[in-house]
């Protein structure tokens, strides 16, 4: 077997965790170890995570120093795989910035990954860039964001244009309308309950303070509804006590961090799924949600207006809107037919645009691109 690229992927974060990101570098990896390419990546180690392994075809190494103290292993692993690309991801994470210097010394064409809170965030719109930051952010050769609306604000901050926007992409087998959910319904002992889910990271940016306001709304018409919320964060205690403090506990479970194998039977017990942050550079648990075939219900911010069209393929609400929120969500519960066609529609959307394969294809096409404009500028 000949082998068309080998790509570092350099991340702070991977799999167990399952954020945007961390599925996001998961899928492509293996998608190109498919097809005829050699990926390795280097993360943190956290918690019982082997320091080595392989996963389908994707050779991991993790390290628990960071920083200056990577340099060594990182300079090792590039001449001994002989690295074709080196794809940095979040350009938030200082030891990124450092790998992205040492790859530019080394000669190696770079690609820096943009997640969204190292652009913008609602909390502080108008941070600029620091010089150094941007100093070595202009070494990469390639900047890769998630959504229009990411690179747009990059742009408007200062950030170099040599910029492409490729979305989020979703795994259809996994996720798609045939998983049944009637375990996680049994487990929970709401068999015949509307069900409205969220996944979130449990932080402010996230809006889940807001769905519950709105969901305390919704018990109101529909008294045997239930709402569950997966994910962790630092303000699960805050958002447990509110919950019990509007008297909601009863309708409201806290599920934690669903097991990425796992996830998918908590869309398809759902009956509408909910995200609602106050800015989203373009949140994948819609993606995962849409596939399955469910009706959205998500915030009119950042790129989940590229994503989803109001009234056809989900609906859109404002941020901060509890009230409007509610109201989307009943609508969904009380109009099955509404809700049937809104999820049917948005699996034709996913299957259309945002399979790994169409989604995975265009990063191999980035990393071609600059392997090759390496090789012009080096001959």
């Amino acid at each position: 077997m000949v082998i068309e690229i080998k790509i570092l992927m350099f991340t702070p974060s991977f799999l167990p965790l399952t954020g945007g990101m961390e599925v996001k570098i998961y899928e492509i990896s293996r998608w190109l170890t498919k097809h005829y390419n050699e990926v390795f990546l280097m993360t943190i180690r956290r918690g019982s995570s082997p320091r080595k392994e392989r996963l389908e075809g994707i050779e991991i190494e993790r390290f628990i120093l960071t920083g200056p103290f990577v340099i060594p292993r990182l300079l090792q692993f590039v001449f001994a795989k002989k690295i074709d690309v080196v794809h940095v991801h979040w350009s938030k994470w200082k030891t990124g910035l450092l790998a992205v210097l040492i790859a530019k010394i080394l000669g190696k064409p770079v690609i820096l990954g943009l997640a969204g809170d190292d652009v913008y965030t609602p909390a502080d719109p108008d941070r600029r860039p620091g010089f150094v930051y941007m100093h070595l952010v202009e070494m990469a050769d390639l900047l890769v964001t998630t959504s229009e609306d990411l690179k747009r604000r990059a742009i408007e901050k200062g950030f170099p244009r040599n910029a492409v926007a490729i979305p989020q992409g979703i795994d259809t087998k996994k996720f798609n309308p045939i998983v049944s959910g009637r375990n996680v319904r049994e487990t929970l002992d709401w068999l015949d309950n509307p069900i409205v889910m969220a996944a979130a990271r449990l932080i402010e940016r996230k809006g889940i303070a807001y769905l519950v306001d709105a969901f305390a709304q919704v018990l109101r018409e529909e008294p045997d509804a239930k709402l569950m919320i997966a994910g962790e964060g630092p303000e699960r205690r805050r958002l447990e006590e509110k919950v019990k403090r509007l008297g909601l506990s009863k309708s409201v479970s806290f599920l934690g961090i669903i097991p990425y194998r796992e996830v998918s039977s908590y869309y398809a017990a759902c009956d509408v799924f909910v995200h609602i942050p106050t800015y989203e550079a373009m949140p994948h648990v819609i993606y995962e949600a849409m596939a399955t075939g469910k009706p959205v219900v998500a915030s009119r911010v950042g790129g989940i207006l590229e994503v989803i069209e109001h009234g056809k393929d989900g609906l859109l609400v404002e941020p901060k809107a509890p009230s409007e929120t509610a109201e989307a969500i009943l609508k969904l519960i009380h109009n099955r037919r509404l809700a049937g066609e809104v999820g049917e529609n948005a699996l034709q959307k996913i299957e259309r645009r945002y399979t790994w394969d169409i989604i995975a294809g265009q990063y191999l096409r980035l990393y071609r691109y600059v392997a090759s404009h390496r090789d012009e500028t080096d001959s």
